[in-house]
């Protein structure tokens, strides 16, 4: 059977947010759930490319029990918009006279569309962001905004400073070489067997991240918000 391969670690356009209980910078504490994160994306959109980190901006608030709530979706609203996967056609973009999955056919989804800039990213590149601003890795943390022009000076220092300490190469592991039959049953020498492509980052991506951050947290500080990942 021919090799699968997977690309591994490679940012995504349309990802969901994947909310935690977890304090201030990322630093969780499952034992004290004081943080809450509120999302008004439905259950099916968040279960698309769960392994990724969304980056944005967050109004924070407290409830009737007295718990702070990280609202990840305060700036926005819900609105029709074409599907992305179908190109608006409402046919399946992989076989012939099927309905897309993802909008049923529709040509249109109601989903939540942000105000805020927000930036998606894998969740190794997340945890290499949350080191660049000199944070303890996690998946969900927030920066209160008071804190934000610090971490505004670390980004435009970041910015005009080399930055190769945060890339990685890219790299292929898994996979190894073996007879196989192909798809008209002929035998074939190649790769068998799960094959994984980490995309590596380069040093554009780094500073493509600096600048996304940099207008996130610009947003921020101009709406009292703060900044959220999840």
């Amino acid at each position: 059977m021919r090799a699968f391969e997977f690309l591994a670690e490679l940012d995504v356009k349309y990802g969901a947010k994947r909310h935690t209980i977890g304090d201030i910078y990322g630093k969780k504490n499952l034992k004290v759930p004081t943080a809450k994160y509120k999302d008004k994306r439905t259950k099916k959109q968040k279960g698309i490319f769960t392994e990724s980190v969304d980056f944005t901006v967050t109004k924070s608030y407290k409830d009737d029990k007295g718990r702070t709530v990280n609202d990840m979706s305060h700036f926005g609203d819900r609105k029709d918009v074409d599907c992305w996967v179908c190109d608006a056609s409402g046919k399946s973009p992989y076989y012939d006279d099927v309905d897309c999955d993802y909008c049923e056919g529709k040509g249109q989804r109601n989903e939540f569309v942000s105000d805020a800039p927000e930036m998606n990213v894998s969740n190794s590149n997340a945890f290499e962001i949350q080191k660049m601003l000199g944070l303890e890795p996690d998946y969900g943390g927030i920066i209160e905004n008071k804190d934000l022009p610090n971490f505004m000076r670390r980004l435009i220092q970041l910015k005009n400073s080399d930055t190769s300490q945060y890339t990685e190469p890219g790299s292929m592991s898994g996979g190894k070489t073996g007879r196989y039959k192909d798809e008209e049953g002929n035998d074939r020498i190649g790769k068998t067997g799960i094959t994984m492509y980490n995309m590596g980052r380069s040093d554009s991506q780094v500073k493509g991240y600096i600048d996304e951050l940099l207008k996130i947290f610009k947003f921020a500080q101009d709406n009292d918000a703060d900044v959220g990942w999840g």
